[in-house]
């Protein structure tokens, strides 16, 4: 048994009129649908990954290397249920603007900000949303602000997701690394 698949009607495809889906279009669709269904997962699984070194700072800020007080603090704050990613990022935004995570360059700073939080609408959106093919183009179908919206899932949408993912894991991890002096801080030349 395959995974069930939700199709409409083409956008190029006026209404009243028909669109026969062939043999052909059905078993790209049904392909799409299983390797869509996989990315999904992999999206949820990046994003938590995305969460959790967030909650890797977030910890360090607050228990410094005290290994027990940090696992305690993972446990009984910041894993519960209350504790939402985004509340999460709200505390580090705070941080970041109380300059306690000092972060010099206001625009990578806010870069920073933009990257999780997109990471965190891109979560909500594959966790939440409905993969839908119009015709043969999957599209994920998701609402914002009360109102229903979709994004197409090509290949462009892809390389974006990826590189918002991946800059996010990276400026984490540096930020990380800083705050537990496993690098030094690259001064600026003097002209």
């Amino acid at each position: 048994m395959g995974l069930p698949i939700k199709i409409t009607n083409p956008k190029e495809i006026p209404p009243g009129h028909v669109w026969t889906v062939s043999e052909e279009d059905l078993k790209l669709i049904t392909e799409q649908n299983e390797a869509l269904a996989n990315i999904r997962g992999r999206v949820i699984s990046v994003a938590l990954l995305v969460e959790q070194k967030l909650d890797d700072i977030i910890s360090l800020i607050f228990m410094g290397n005290n290994l027990n007080g940090t696992t305690l603090f993972k446990e009984l704050l910041l894993n519960k249920e209350f504790f939402t990613f985004m509340s999460k990022w709200r505390l580090f935004r705070d941080l970041t603007n109380l300059k306690i995570i000092n972060i010099a360059d206001e625009k990578v700073r806010k870069k920073i900000l933009t990257l999780i939080k997109d990471v965190i609408e891109i979560r909500d959106k594959f966790a939440h949303g409905d993969i839908v093919f119009s015709g043969t183009q999957p599209q994920l179908y998701y609402i914002r602000d009360g109102e229903k919206k979709y994004d197409i899932l090509d290949a462009e949408y892809f390389k974006n997701l990826d590189t918002i993912f991946g800059q996010s894991l990276f400026f984490l991890e540096d930020i990380y690394k800083f705050l537990r002096g496993e690098r030094p801080v690259e001064k600026k030349s003097e002209k």
